[in-house]
């Protein structure tokens, strides 16, 4: 059975970066495949590797009242994008 900590570990080797922005407020949760090789950039140059690196955020529709609720939602978003990229095996 996974656990929220295999989530995450899954979602950072597969290149996810799931974070939480504020939003007025409030805050949304936000996921960007590409985010860690591209730095958390839409477009990263790795001068050492001569290659660029093209990411894009996607902003979550729920709005949260506070970060801290947000934070308590993050475990089921890394568990979802590894159940969504895995075919939903266990």
């Amino acid at each position: 059975m996974w656990s929220s900590y295999s989530d995450a570990k899954w979602c950072i080797d597969n290149d996810y970066q799931v974070y939480i922005k504020p939003d007025g407020p409030g805050a949304r949760i936000c996921v960007r495949h590409g985010g860690i090789s591209s730095c958390g950039k839409d477009n990263y140059y790795d001068p050492e590797r001569k290659m660029w690196f093209k990411s894009k955020e996607v902003v979550g529709q729920v709005y949260h009242k506070s970060q801290e609720k947000a934070q308590l939602e993050v475990p089921s978003v890394y568990k979802y994008l590894r159940q969504r990229h895995e075919g939903f095996k266990q």
